[in-house]
């Protein structure tokens, strides 16, 4: 089983504010910025007032970080905003770029992309890096009014080259997907390595995926386990999911279920839907030093179905329909399987063709609901499903009879190898059809 697909989302970084210091010949603002150091915030502002009332504008700056931060002060986003503001108005990048943060984070203010990117760009115009890789993030996403891949990337360049992580990660998340560039798993690999190497837990866990499945690179289970490491002991549920994966089928690492529930159990707890079903098959299975448990795999099923995870969901239905660790419930395990065949489950599909058509305890016989999740299983490629649809079609249950049709999906299914499709096919032959 492969690792889900690479992280897409792209990030906006709202880091949090600090306390510049540029004005080297200004002794009240570096006495300000050894206060700030200290912890001595009231001093800080009293320093900064002077020279911000000089209208000097780091001070006001850095007065709006103090409010910003709740520094000595009561926290007050709108004081915050209108010393930023004052600073900003005279050109200074920093004031600039933490006016696009109050309005990209709605600090204080209604949350605004346009003016958040309005800022940024007048900031990144002045080479603030941090200001390059939030402006990149929001052409990225289409949020402040435009959607512009080009200049997405035209700004993360600029942020990556000078060594800023987030747009490193978001170059290499640009260049996987083929978002406004060619897919190119070799420069995606490259901006990952820089980004990983300072420590982005995404681009470690991105890394680990590339190698597990193959992208771009030769598989290479112990690169994987290298990277998903590194981020997995930091807390990087998808990193924790990984190695689970690779423990429990032993891709590249020695197979080990103790050490696949170690890792998946770590990312269970943290919400993560596939660690959590993936849990569950464990229990459900067993596995070498892991008990087969029923009752603990229809727990984990139920956290992860409840998250809407199809495959979950599916499970969830088996264990209800073959009353494994709960009490058999036909009903429970039909509104299950629906669940996952509404998200397009093909095994639920074919299932839930089966409960209509067969009936069951709490599930009316029902020929029309049988052909439409047949249909649906079989449109899929599900052998199982296009032999069932074909022989719902040679007997007329629900639908018109046709040995066209019935003939038109045996065929399909056979061509899967499906052995009873064949054998059907031959007496159809047989009878003239």
């Amino acid at each position: 089983m492969k690792n889900k697909n690479i992280a897409l989302s792209f990030v906006a970084v709202l880091s949090a504010l600090t306390l510049s210091v540029q004005a080297e010949n200004n002794p009240n603002l570096q006495q300000a910025a050894a206060a700030y150091e200290r912890g001595d915030y009231a001093e800080t502002k009293r320093l900064l007032e002077t020279e911000a009332l000089k209208n000097n504008a780091e001070a006001q700056n850095n007065l709006g970080v103090l409010y910003a931060g709740g520094h000595g002060v009561a926290q007050d986003y709108g004081l915050a905003r209108q010393w930023y503001e004052k600073a900003a108005a005279k050109g200074f990048a920093e004031a600039q770029y933490n006016l696009g943060v109050i309005y990209e984070k709605g600090h204080g203010v209604t949350q605004n992309y346009e003016l958040a990117r309005q800022w940024h760009e007048k900031a990144a115009a002045q080479g603030h890096i941090k200001a390059a890789s939030n402006l990149g993030a929001l052409y990225a996403n289409g949020l402040g009014g435009v959607q512009n891949d080009k200049l997405a990337r035209q700004w993360w360049e600029k942020a990556a080259a000078a060594g800023n992580v987030e747009a490193q990660y978001n170059l290499g998340v640009m260049y996987a997907k083929g978002q406004g560039v060619a897919v190119n798993h070799n420069l995606a690999k490259q901006w990952y390595e820089k980004a990983a190497a300072q420590g982005h837990m995404g681009a470690q866990y991105n890394l680990g995926l590339m190698y597990a499945d193959g992208l771009g690179v030769a598989v290479n289970g112990g690169l994987a386990k290298q990277w998903y490491e590194k981020a997995a002991v930091r807390g990087s549920a998808d990193a924790q999911f990984g190695l689970g994966l690779l423990y429990r089928y032993g891709n590249g690492v020695k197979q080990n279920d103790q050490l696949a529930q170690q890792w998946l159990e770590k990312a269970a707890v943290q919400g993560h839907s596939d660690a959590q079903n993936m849990l569950g098959i464990l229990y459900q299975e067993g596995g070498d030093g892991v008990g087969q448990d029923h009752k603990l795999a229809l727990q984990w099923y139920e956290k992860s179905a409840l998250q809407e995870n199809a495959e979950a969901q599916f499970n969830l239905a088996a264990l209800y329909h073959l009353g494994l660790g709960v009490k058999q419930n036909d009903e429970l395990a039909r509104q299950w399987l629906e669940k996952s065949a509404v998200q397009g489950n093909i095994n639920a599909q074919q299932n839930l063709g089966g409960f209509y058509y067969f009936g069951a305890q709490g599930v009316s016989k029902d020929y029309a609901l049988a052909w439409k999740w047949w249909e649906k299983a079989a449109m899929q490629g599900n052998a199982q499903a296009q032999f069932d649809l074909g022989t719902l079609y040679y007997n007329g249950h629900g639908v018109k009879q046709s040995n066209e049709l019935a003939r038109k999906w045996l065929k399909k299914a056979a061509e899967q190898g499906h052995e009873d499709a064949k054998r059907a096919l031959q007496q159809l032959k047989a009878q003239g059809h």
